[in-house]
């Protein structure tokens, strides 16, 4: 597990053909509840599996890989969202 930033921007992609009708989904992103990402992360580790978490102060955001290689993060506020929210 690391607590460190998740890698930045693969600046070696190719360009992206804008004429292609396929389709690449890099990252998914769910919102859940303190209680669920803790969960989460317990089980993670009971299963070894490879994540990073990251504190971007007004959320935490744990980062795994999908079995196809698509990121996905987990995402809770660590705020009142009437913090987060306000606008």
């Amino acid at each position: 597990m690391s607590v460190e930033g998740f890698g930045s921007a693969n600046l070696k992609d190719p360009e992206l053909n804008l004429k292609s009708q396929n389709v690449k989904i890099y990252h998914f992103a769910f919102n859940v509840s303190m209680e669920s990402f803790e969960k989460a992360k317990h089980h993670y580790k009971k299963l070894n599996l490879d994540f990073s978490i990251k504190d971007h102060h007004y959320f935490h955001s744990l980062y795994t890989q999908d079995p196809d290689g698509h990121t996905v993060e987990l995402t809770t506020l660590v705020v009142d969202e009437k913090d987060f929210y306000r606008g």
